[in-house]
């Protein structure tokens, strides 16, 4: 048993030296890109637009940036990627890394790509002094919802997720007070 855990976690570490977590950038924004389209496939929804690429590019690499995004890459080559921005918990005091998409690709998962990621925006949550790290998770992918829970993770159970899309808040201003 310990020999196992031994050779696994050399292994581990031969593989780490091979991986890299990257800031997207200008030359590697058609990777992010990639990742994007193929979390849409695997969340079974639509691809963004192009025009939504132009504006997360423009957004993502502004003198500001309203998000951050980066690139997990393996021998080279792009497996996963995340993005996250900074809110603010009023009832903390605090901010809060709000975890927007961690994705990693179908045969690169239960690899410790996933796993590396994850950490990778605990540090960041850390670095950045936030009282919390928050995301998403649809329903129905009880994959991720596992993967999560691994960490420790809870459900909030007592708050639910409302939306205005872009259309509502156009119609709800238009309309006298």
């Amino acid at each position: 048993m310990l020999i196992r855990l031994i050779e696994e976690k050399i292994k581990l570490e031969k593989k780490m030296k091979d991986l890299t977590i990257v800031r997207v950038h200008e030359n590697n924004f058609k990777d992010l890109t990639l990742m994007i389209k193929k979390l849409a496939k695997y969340l079974k929804q639509e691809p963004p637009e192009p025009k939504a690429f132009q504006r997360l590019k423009k957004d993502l690499l502004a003198r500001n940036p309203q998000c951050e995004a980066y690139i997990e890459n393996f021998k080279g080559k792009p497996v996963g990627c995340v993005i996250f921005y900074i809110a603010y918990a009023s009832f903390l005091g605090k901010t809060t890394l709000f975890l927007e998409d961690l994705f990693v690709l179908k045969e690169k998962r239960v690899q410790g790509f996933g796993k590396n990621l994850f950490l990778f925006c605990v540090k960041k949550a850390k670095e950045k002094k936030c009282g919390r790290l928050d995301w998403r998770v649809l329903q129905r992918d009880q994959n991720t919802r596992n993967f999560y829970k691994k960490f420790g993770a809870k459900q909030v159970r007592d708050w639910s997720i409302y939306r205005l899309d872009e259309k509502t808040i156009n119609a709800i201003s238009k309309k006298k007070s």
